[in-house]
Protein backbone atom coordinates (compact mmCIF):
# COMPACT_ATOMS: atom_id res chain seq x y z
CA UNK A 1 0.00 0.00 0.00
CA UNK A 2 2.40 2.46 0.81
CA UNK A 3 4.34 1.60 -2.53
CA UNK A 4 1.27 2.33 -4.40
CA UNK A 5 1.09 5.93 -2.85
CA UNK A 6 4.60 6.20 -3.32
CA UNK A 7 4.02 5.61 -6.53
CA UNK A 8 1.26 7.67 -7.35
CA UNK A 9 2.42 10.82 -5.35
CA UNK A 10 5.47 10.14 -7.49
CA UNK A 11 3.41 10.05 -10.68
CA UNK A 12 1.30 13.40 -10.01
CA UNK A 13 4.95 14.84 -9.39
CA UNK A 14 6.12 14.37 -12.43
CA UNK A 15 2.62 15.33 -14.04
CA UNK A 16 2.47 18.73 -11.95
CA UNK A 17 6.19 19.12 -13.29
CA UNK A 18 5.53 18.26 -16.87
CA UNK A 19 2.62 21.11 -16.57
CA UNK A 20 4.73 23.94 -14.81
CA UNK A 21 7.28 23.19 -17.42
CA UNK A 22 4.47 23.64 -20.67
CA UNK A 23 3.09 26.54 -19.26
CA UNK A 24 6.23 28.31 -18.54
CA UNK A 25 7.58 27.72 -22.22
CA UNK A 26 3.92 29.05 -23.53
CA UNK A 27 4.02 32.34 -21.25
CA UNK A 28 5.36 35.00 -23.31
CA UNK A 29 8.52 37.25 -22.89
CA UNK A 30 7.35 40.42 -22.12
CA UNK A 31 9.98 43.25 -22.55
CA UNK A 32 8.87 46.44 -20.70
CA UNK A 33 10.24 49.74 -20.74
CA UNK A 34 9.44 53.09 -18.80
CA UNK A 35 8.73 56.18 -20.90
CA UNK A 36 7.45 58.36 -18.63
CA UNK A 37 7.32 58.67 -14.60
CA UNK A 38 6.09 60.62 -12.01
CA UNK A 39 4.71 60.13 -8.37
CA UNK A 40 1.18 59.89 -10.01
CA UNK A 41 1.43 58.31 -13.40
CA UNK A 42 3.28 56.38 -15.88
CA UNK A 43 3.95 55.64 -19.08
CA UNK A 44 5.54 52.13 -20.73
CA UNK A 45 6.26 50.75 -23.88
CA UNK A 46 5.21 46.89 -23.87
CA UNK A 47 7.27 44.82 -26.48
CA UNK A 48 6.61 40.63 -27.05
CA UNK A 49 6.57 38.63 -29.81
CA UNK A 50 2.68 40.32 -31.33
CA UNK A 51 4.28 43.53 -31.46
CA UNK A 52 4.65 46.85 -29.33
CA UNK A 53 1.51 48.26 -27.03
CA UNK A 54 2.20 50.64 -24.43
CA UNK A 55 0.61 50.79 -21.22
CA UNK A 56 -0.70 53.86 -19.11
CA UNK A 57 -1.37 54.20 -15.42
CA UNK A 58 -2.50 56.93 -13.45
CA UNK A 59 -2.66 57.80 -9.70
CA UNK A 60 -3.75 59.41 -7.04
CA UNK A 61 -1.93 61.67 -4.51
CA UNK A 62 -2.66 58.69 -2.04
CA UNK A 63 -1.78 55.99 -4.44
CA UNK A 64 -5.18 54.76 -5.42
CA UNK A 65 -5.34 53.98 -9.20
CA UNK A 66 -7.41 55.70 -11.08
CA UNK A 67 -7.51 54.83 -14.22
CA UNK A 68 -4.92 51.96 -15.85
CA UNK A 69 -5.07 50.26 -19.58
CA UNK A 70 -3.30 49.42 -22.13
CA UNK A 71 -3.02 51.38 -26.04
CA UNK A 72 -1.90 50.82 -29.36
CA UNK A 73 -0.08 54.15 -30.13
CA UNK A 74 1.74 56.00 -27.17
CA UNK A 75 -0.20 58.51 -25.02
CA UNK A 76 1.33 61.33 -24.30
CA UNK A 77 1.14 63.09 -20.54
CA UNK A 78 1.08 67.03 -20.05
CA UNK A 79 0.92 67.96 -16.67
CA UNK A 80 -0.98 71.20 -16.19
CA UNK A 81 -0.02 71.61 -12.61
CA UNK A 82 0.11 69.65 -9.11
CA UNK A 83 -3.25 68.25 -9.15
CA UNK A 84 -3.95 67.92 -12.73
CA UNK A 85 -2.62 65.36 -15.52
CA UNK A 86 -3.86 66.09 -18.81
CA UNK A 87 -2.90 63.00 -21.44
CA UNK A 88 -3.57 62.46 -25.45
CA UNK A 89 -4.72 59.28 -26.80
CA UNK A 90 -4.02 58.46 -30.12
CA UNK A 91 -6.55 55.90 -32.53
CA UNK A 92 -6.05 54.98 -35.86
CA UNK A 93 -8.25 58.32 -37.34
CA UNK A 94 -8.59 60.65 -34.30
CA UNK A 95 -7.54 61.97 -30.96
CA UNK A 96 -9.04 62.46 -27.37
CA UNK A 97 -8.30 63.60 -24.42
CA UNK A 98 -8.77 62.78 -21.17
CA UNK A 99 -7.72 65.13 -17.61
CA UNK A 100 -7.27 63.25 -14.08
CA UNK A 101 -7.47 64.99 -11.27
CA UNK A 102 -5.09 63.85 -8.40
CA UNK A 103 -6.41 65.37 -5.64
CA UNK A 104 -9.54 64.70 -5.39
CA UNK A 105 -9.93 61.28 -7.56
CA UNK A 106 -11.94 62.16 -10.49
CA UNK A 107 -11.67 61.65 -14.22
CA UNK A 108 -13.23 63.47 -16.88
CA UNK A 109 -14.71 62.21 -19.60
CA UNK A 110 -13.01 61.93 -23.02
CA UNK A 111 -12.54 64.99 -25.45
CA UNK A 112 -12.28 64.32 -28.86
CA UNK A 113 -10.57 67.52 -31.06
CA UNK A 114 -9.64 69.09 -27.83
CA UNK A 115 -7.37 72.00 -28.86
CA UNK A 116 -6.89 74.31 -25.88
CA UNK A 117 -7.20 74.03 -21.58
CA UNK A 118 -6.31 76.46 -18.61
CA UNK A 119 -6.44 73.82 -15.87
CA UNK A 120 -10.01 74.35 -15.55
CA UNK A 121 -11.78 74.58 -18.73
CA UNK A 122 -10.79 73.32 -21.98
CA UNK A 123 -11.78 73.87 -25.43
CA UNK A 124 -12.76 71.53 -28.10
CA UNK A 125 -13.88 71.26 -32.08
CA UNK A 126 -16.84 69.64 -32.17
CA UNK A 127 -17.39 70.71 -36.08
CA UNK A 128 -18.00 67.32 -37.85
CA UNK A 129 -20.93 66.25 -35.12
CA UNK A 130 -22.64 69.66 -33.93
CA UNK A 131 -20.88 72.27 -36.24
CA UNK A 132 -19.43 74.32 -33.18
CA UNK A 133 -16.65 74.84 -31.59
CA UNK A 134 -17.28 74.35 -27.56
CA UNK A 135 -15.51 75.79 -24.10
CA UNK A 136 -16.50 73.95 -21.32
CA UNK A 137 -15.45 72.80 -17.51
CA UNK A 138 -13.19 69.54 -17.84
CA UNK A 139 -14.87 68.03 -15.24
CA UNK A 140 -18.09 69.47 -14.17
CA UNK A 141 -21.10 68.92 -16.83
CA UNK A 142 -23.12 71.23 -15.19
CA UNK A 143 -20.18 73.88 -14.88
CA UNK A 144 -19.30 76.77 -17.19
CA UNK A 145 -20.38 75.99 -21.18
CA UNK A 146 -20.04 77.93 -24.20
CA UNK A 147 -20.60 77.50 -27.95
CA UNK A 148 -19.25 79.52 -31.24
CA UNK A 149 -21.37 77.81 -34.08
CA UNK A 150 -19.92 77.91 -37.66
CA UNK A 151 -22.37 77.67 -40.65
CA UNK A 152 -20.88 76.24 -43.49
CA UNK A 153 -21.18 73.16 -45.90
CA UNK A 154 -17.10 72.45 -45.50
CA UNK A 155 -16.32 68.79 -44.57
CA UNK A 156 -13.58 69.73 -41.70
CA UNK A 157 -12.64 72.72 -39.91
CA UNK A 158 -9.23 72.61 -38.62
CA UNK A 159 -7.96 75.18 -35.57
CA UNK A 160 -4.50 77.00 -36.49
CA UNK A 161 -4.42 78.97 -33.26
CA UNK A 162 -6.03 79.34 -29.40
CA UNK A 163 -4.89 82.11 -27.14
CA UNK A 164 -6.87 83.49 -24.32
CA UNK A 165 -7.22 87.50 -24.21
CA UNK A 166 -5.12 89.75 -22.24
CA UNK A 167 -7.98 89.92 -19.43
CA UNK A 168 -8.85 86.06 -20.07
CA UNK A 169 -12.44 86.45 -20.67
CA UNK A 170 -11.97 85.18 -24.22
CA UNK A 171 -10.73 82.56 -26.51
CA UNK A 172 -9.44 83.73 -29.85
CA UNK A 173 -9.53 80.68 -32.20
CA UNK A 174 -8.17 81.21 -35.44
CA UNK A 175 -9.41 78.50 -38.30
CA UNK A 176 -9.72 77.73 -41.40
CA UNK A 177 -12.68 75.01 -43.17
CA UNK A 178 -10.36 72.76 -44.99
CA UNK A 179 -6.90 72.52 -45.93
CA UNK A 180 -7.35 74.94 -48.70
CA UNK A 181 -9.38 77.30 -46.66
CA UNK A 182 -8.68 81.23 -45.88
CA UNK A 183 -8.20 81.77 -42.11
CA UNK A 184 -11.14 82.70 -39.69
CA UNK A 185 -11.55 83.74 -36.12
CA UNK A 186 -13.68 82.88 -33.42
CA UNK A 187 -14.34 84.34 -30.58
CA UNK A 188 -15.63 82.28 -27.55
CA UNK A 189 -16.46 83.95 -23.86
CA UNK A 190 -14.38 82.35 -21.13
CA UNK A 191 -16.69 83.37 -18.52
CA UNK A 192 -20.13 84.22 -17.89
CA UNK A 193 -22.12 87.36 -19.41
CA UNK A 194 -23.20 89.09 -16.81
CA UNK A 195 -26.03 90.88 -18.71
Amino acid sequence: MKKAICFALALCSCLLVGCNKDDAEDAKQVETVVLAKSACYEISMLNDDDGTKYSYTVLTQDGETLESALCAKKPEVKPLNDDLIGIRFYTSSSTFCRYYDVKNGRVSDSYFGAFWDNGTLLAYNDYESSSKLVVRDIFDADGYYAEYEIDSDAMELIVKSAEENEDSTELCVTYTLGESGWEQTARIPLVENEE
